[in-house]
């Protein structure tokens, strides 16, 4: 996983698609981390999944994420061989990990034509 996002945005669709609640996922959290990561969840304490999402973000998403988002949208264009729907979607996929999304209109203006 290339990213604390990416890996936020699997274990979300992971847990929707099992039905796991919030508080479940937190009791279970452990299994999810790794080498760097496990060391820092056992050296912190969570009062739920929201509360570990957010010092995880803090933790370990870049100083300067959401100038590089908006640089990354501003720079995007389709690939030669890539479809308009999947192009579109990579452009809300990073819209979406912006800490506000911006309106229709501004996500508009910035998938060119």
């Amino acid at each position: 996983i290339a990213s604390v996002n990416d890996f936020l945005d699997r274990v979300e669709e992971l847990r929707r698609s099992r039905g796991v609640s919030k508080a479940q996922l937190l009791r279970s959290a452990a299994e999810l981390f790794v080498k760097d990561a496990l060391l820092w969840f056992r050296a912190n304490e969570f009062s739920s999944w929201d509360d570990l999402v957010v010092k995880l973000r803090d933790s370990f998403q870049p100083y300067d994420y959401e100038n590089s988002i908006w640089e990354e949208l501003r720079r995007r264009t389709q690939g030669a061989q890539e479809r308009v729907i999947i192009f579109i979607a990579s452009m809300e996929q990073l819209f979406n990990r912006l800490s506000t999304k911006p309106s229709e209109e501004v996500r508009v203006q910035l998938i060119p034509r």
